[in-house]
């Protein structure tokens, strides 16, 4: 703790380079006083902002546009002595019982009484359980864990400010910890998974599709999933499974093309589902993408976060027709880039502060390079490495002063092109397409409209469409697919003129690439770590874009056409590599 006369000769020093009542970015009263060999940690602080919290004539504020920026304001000094001692304010309470009894079964239900968790822990916890406290009448979150008198004390130490004890006064019975709770729920959910037999878990096309995909098995679908069966049985009898989330992951006898070894997960069906059981992911054995950014990084309102990063980048649309997340791009974009930049070794940290920093591949206005900045985790009690504390410009108030000072070089953006043909479509190569595997896998992926047209004369397959086209639930949709596709594998008719419809689509594409190079649009898939161009499909007269056709250039320099995707599915993958304005691609034509 500081003395008076700490307290004074701080005072003293500040007076000397900065006037009272002017805010003072933190990073700047950071770098002057190291520039006076002032250390924080010699009077027994850890952090430095903990210091400066136990001094009465300094006050610290967030910019509410930048959370990213903190500013210091040097205030007259009293003496404490001769100031009278003031009883702490207790904070308002805006909850009703109803919601307070709601946050303290939820804080129960996580937390144990009477140990110690970060702030930002539990107000992540809170969040992610659809506590708004902006609904509830609060500026913060922190504001409304304060008002939780009755609930839970927030304990302001010199080492960390931010930790929150859990005493829960009004309720008796003592839970598990969570990892007990955790252990309990996976034993008892393993113990539960179905006995190995056909049928036993269902397996969605698209999984289907995506091992054909990545794989040289050469297998039609019975015989996928009979190896899946199979695979799972072995776990099964070995009890091998490894929990993941709600999911339960076990490997795969089969490798990818590049020789990787492969997993697939079990997790169990919602309400409403007719099946128990179902695949619900099939890859590398290796962090999915989406997982690494949530794995390594604690966010204590990562909504907000997305929030200032669409701020701070250039005007761009980041989210789809009739989205329900306005930032629903903008998050699967950073998982994919932050997953790139930590395969590549490009997240930078700096063991003398413990800061690590990263390039997240987007521009400001003005074109300069956005950096997310975060700090090493102390704390056991946080799962990931790092916490985050913000986006911001190098060398910009606040914590763009902390990239400049403690990494050189800067922070490099993600790879994913090694050479010119990864961008460029090479006219002088043949496009090798299997029309059969594409047709028959992915009549899902086809244009409703383009469909109706061509089934139209024949009863059975028509009516199966329109079915099809009222359907609203996705699992009984996906099951009238399957009909239709082998509906469609036994009607040569029906299966010749979705074929030279397809082919008229990918030859005016040709055109279309011929005529501007740009309408080959490059893109990047993390699952497979691969560099692939989209061809823009048209299907109609109207001239719009409907589908693309994915073609992966071969050792021999010819294209292999992959696969058909949606707008929807291939829009991220081409937003990695670059902004798509003025392209085919236009999130506000794709219907989410």
């Amino acid at each position: 703790m500081l003395t008076l006369q700490n307290k004074e000769d701080i005072y003293d020093l500040l007076k000397q380079g900065f006037k009272e009542e002017e805010k003072i970015p933190l990073a700047t009263l950071a770098l002057y006083l190291n520039s006076k060999k002032f250390s924080y940690q010699e009077y027994g602080y850890k952090k430095l902002r903990s210091l400066l919290g136990d001094c009465s004539f300094l006050s610290c504020e967030t910019d509410v546009k930048n959370h990213s920026n903190v500013y210091v304001t040097l205030h007259p000094f009293k003496d404490e002595k001769a100031a009278k001692p003031t009883k702490a304010k207790k904070p308002k309470t805006k909850l009703d019982e109803k919601t307070k009894k709601k946050i303290s079964e939820l804080l129960l239900s996580e937390y144990e009484p009477g140990h110690a968790y970060p702030l930002s822990m539990v107000s992540k916890y809170l969040v992610d359980h659809k506590i708004d406290y902006k609904a509830l009448g609060f500026s913060k979150m922190r504001k409304l864990i304060e008002s939780l008198t009755d609930i839970l004390l927030l304990v302001e130490e010199d080492d960390n400010r931010s930790i929150v004890t859990v005493n829960f006064l009004k309720l008796k019975k003592k839970v598990p910890t969570s990892e007990k709770k955790k252990e309990e729920k996976v034993k008892n959910a393993s113990s539960q998974l179905p006995t190995p037999k056909k049928g036993c878990f269902f397996v969605p096309n698209n999984l289907i599709l995506s091992i054909k995909e990545f794989t040289s098995l050469g297998l039609d679908n019975d015989a996928i999933i009979a190896l899946l069966l199979k695979d799972y049985t072995t776990a099964y009898k070995a009890k091998s499974f490894k929990p993941k989330d709600d999911a339960f992951i076990f490997p795969l006898s089969f490798q990818s093309k590049e020789k990787e070894p492969l997993i697939a997960s079990i997790k169990k069906a919602g309400k409403g589902a007719t099946y128990a059981y179902y695949l619900n992911f099939v890859g590398s054995d290796k962090e999915k993408a989406r997982d690494c950014l949530n794995d390594h990084v604690c966010f204590t309102d990562y909504d907000t976060a997305m929030a200032d990063l669409a701020k701070l980048a250039r005007k761009e649309k980041w989210c789809y027709h009739n989205s329900k997340d306005k930032y629903i791009i903008l998050k699967i974009y950073l998982q994919y880039t932050f997953y790139q930049v930590f395969s590549q070794n490009k997240l930078k940290e700096d063991p003398s502060s413990s800061f690590a920093c990263f390039n997240t591949g987007l521009k400001t206005e003005s074109y300069e390079d956005i950096y997310g900045i975060l700090l090493k985790s102390q704390d056991k009690n946080i799962p990931q490495p790092y916490i985050f504390q913000g986006f911001s410009t190098a060398a910009s108030q606040g914590l763009g002063k902390i990239v400049v000072e403690h990494f050189n070089p800067l922070p490099q953006k993600a790879n994913y092109i090694h050479s010119s043909d990864d961008l460029v479509y090479n006219s002088n190569s043949d496009i090798h397409t299997d029309y059969h595997h594409i047709i028959l896998d992915n009549l899902d992926r086809f244009p409703l409209s383009f469909l109706k047209a061509l089934v139209l004369p024949f009863k059975e397959e028509n009516k199966l469409l329109s079915q099809i086209e009222k359907e609203k639930s996705a699992f009984t949709k996906d099951k009238l697919f399957s009909k239709l596709e082998k509906l469609v594998e036994k009607n040569d008719t029906l299966f010749s003129l979705l074929r030279i419809s397809l082919e008229a689509s990918i030859s005016k594409a040709i055109r279309m690439v011929n005529y501007d190079y740009r309408n080959a649009l490059p893109s990047f898939f993390p699952t497979r770590n691969v560099m692939s161009l989209m061809l823009p499909l048209e299907f109609t007269n109207n001239d719009e874009v409907e589908a693309v056709l994915l073609i992966e250039r071969t050792p021999s320099g010819n294209y292999q056409g992959q696969t058909i995707l949606t707008l929807k599915q291939c829009y991220v993958n081409a937003r990695l590599i670059s902004p798509l304005e003025n392209s085919f691609l236009n999130p506000t034509k794709i219907e989410d």
